[in-house]
């Protein structure tokens, strides 16, 4: 009777698929403490985030060895059946509240460590913009400017092209429009 795991009476199904995820959840044990590992680098945390997601798939699936002990539960006897169902949802209950306190404290870590990392000192001086070239007609205009005041004229600086026309009978904006107010 003790051959395979289909062979194992209900409960002692529940109690092996239960020892088999304290077997491997051991290594995930100090996440659950109050205080969680200090010494782990971000890329340590990060696996070992995914190699938890992997053992809860592996524990809590559909094809894990729990799922597999719930579908056992229409076939214990009547009187059984209230208990052994509840010693099912107990031990899962327990295994995803471990897997969720693990989880937390994995998620934390890395939140830290990320936020310590792109943290932004405020106090620093600020990287100052590079600046491009000048336009090409604008050079050209600035030296026919120093041309002129070389020879004695005077450079003044006024309205280019803020004429009546432009600014309204180009744009369709009838003769009585308030804009045109003077």
């Amino acid at each position: 009777m003790a051959g395979t795991e289909t062979d194992l009476n209900p409960q002692d199904q529940v109690a092996a698929a239960n020892k088999a995820f304290e077997q491997e959840f051991e290594r995930f044990v100090r996440f659950t403490a109050e205080t969680a590992p200090t010494g782990l680098s971000l890329a340590e945390a990060t696996a070992d985030e995914r190699a938890l997601a992997e053992l809860r798939t592996r524990h809590t699936g559909k094809k894990s060895a729990l799922a597999a002990t719930k579908k056992l539960i229409g076939r214990v006897e009547a009187d059984q059946r209230a208990a052994f169902g509840q010693l099912v949802q107990s031990t899962e209950a327990g295994i995803v509240a471990k897997l969720d306190a693990a989880e937390a404290s994995l998620k934390a870590l890395i939140e830290a460590h990320r936020t310590a990392r792109e943290s932004i000192d405020v106090t620093l001086p600020g990287r100052r913009p590079r600046y491009g070239h000048r336009h090409p007609i604008t050079l050209m205009r600035e030296r026919i400017e120093d041309i002129f005041v070389s020879l004695g004229y005077v450079i003044e600086d006024g309205r280019e092209i803020e004429t009546d026309f432009y600014n309204f009978a180009a744009l369709n904006i009838p003769d009585n429009h308030p804009a045109r107010g003077t």
